[in-house]
């Protein structure tokens, strides 16, 4: 018979807000990243790489 072991989950109502907040604030900065950098002109160089 096998046994299971009780797991505690770690943290409570608010551990799981600010962990929501630290995620949202990252990603900001990867949408404002998007809006900058002309991702798009770079493809026919990775294009080329890919076929090489």
């Amino acid at each position: 018979m096998k046994r299971y072991r009780k797991t505690e989950r770690g943290g409570g109502l608010f551990s799981a807000i600010e962990h929501e907040q630290a995620v949202a604030a990252k990603t900001t900065g990867i949408l404002k990243l998007r809006d900058v950098i002309p991702w798009e002109s770079f493809r026919p160089q990775l294009e080329k790489r890919c076929q090489a």
